[in-house]
């Protein structure tokens, strides 16, 4: 029978799981409401256009806005089925490249309400990236990692992530790159990237803050000047 403390222990760790699976949750469903809000808005221009006798360019580019939110809908919904069987298993096998994509279709929100982009590199160019811990765990690292950054480059940048395995070590590496010089549209997606990206001060107790959000998660910082990985093991 566990001790009183262990009990206390594990309820407080489902209790940070649960607040961060409805906290994400809560964001997904309020983009898949605007997402939905603009097909209808879309939908209803081209019945307009049909109504009065044809359709022109407007019908077309409303047709084409409603082919994209579909898209961006059946993202958000993945992603959002793919963390929330986070939950099945104690422990298993993370594909981190799989799970990073998942994370930004996730944070876009959030990097837009910074006014900042947020951009996966290179995904599956480097081979197999795997952690063998508890998915949601892993997850909650993620994100950690990404709003950190978001909040520590400035207005209008972005932040890279990608992954990459770490040779010669039995740990994995998620490296974010502080920051990209990319320009943030509408969507918090970014509209491209020029030169190395522009510097961000980054103070110890900025670092000491990170660290400290990844007490209790499956990774530890590694600090190499304005990049930092995430080492899973």
């Amino acid at each position: 029978m566990p001790e009183p403390a262990q009990v206390t222990g594990m309820r407080a760790l489902e209790a940070s799981r649960a607040a961060f699976v409805a906290r994400l949750t809560a964001g997904a469903t309020h983009e898949l409401r605007n997402v939905l809000a603009i097909v209808k808005e879309s939908a209803g221009l081209v019945q307009d256009l049909i109504a009065i006798g044809g359709t022109d360019a407007r019908a077309d580019a409303a047709l084409a806005r409603i082919e994209m939110q579909v898209g961006r809908g059946a993202e958000l919904l993945a992603s959002l089925n793919r963390l929330s069987h986070g939950l099945d298993r104690e422990e298993e096998v993370v594909d981190l490249a799989d799970a990073l994509v998942h994370v930004v279709v996730l944070c876009r929100r959030y990097a837009r309400q910074r006014d900042r982009a947020l951009v996966v590199r290179g995904v599956g160019l480097t081979g197999p990236v795997t952690a063998t811990a508890n998915a949601l765990d892993v997850y909650r690292a993620l994100v950690v990692a990404v709003e950190w950054s978001l909040d520590v480059v400035p207005q209008g940048c972005g932040v890279e992530v990608w992954t990459e395995p770490v040779s010669g070590s039995g740990a994995l590496r998620l490296v974010g790159r502080l920051p990209v010089a990319a320009k943030v549209d509408g969507t918090g997606e970014s509209g491209g990237r020029g030169g190395d990206g522009v510097e961000v001060d980054t103070s110890s107790a900025d670092w000491q803050a990170l660290e400290a959000s990844l007490e209790g998660l499956p990774a530890v910082v590694e600090r190499n000047g304005g990049w930092f990985s995430l080492l899973f093991s």
